[in-house]
């Protein structure tokens, strides 16, 4: 289970790091962002992003730990797949 959930932070951590970046990046070019929880000039990104992955981490601790192991895993791969697409969108 230790394994496990540390594989799920390193790669929710991965996902939402590469959204930061390109949000990040984007914000230094100029652009802004929509997401009011961000602000338009990326005010709380880095509090926001952490506070993502904590949570997201821990849902996924709470359902794997419930026994529904491949709900977790797809859990885990829905949010990294939506974090690596926003970014690939940031990086266009």
């Amino acid at each position: 289970m230790l394994l496990e959930s540390i594989t799920a932070a390193i790669l929710i951590s991965g996902a939402n790091y590469a959204d930061y970046h390109t949000t990040r990046n984007g914000l230094a070019s100029g652009a802004i962002e929509f997401n009011p929880l961000i602000g338009q000039q990326g005010q709380r990104l880095e509090l926001v992003k952490t506070i993502a992955v904590v949570g997201e981490t821990a849902i996924f601790y709470k359902i794997h730990k419930s026994g529904k192991k491949k709900l977790a895993w797809t859990f885990v791969a829905v949010i990294v797949g939506t974090n690596l697409v926003i970014a690939h969108k940031n990086s266009n």
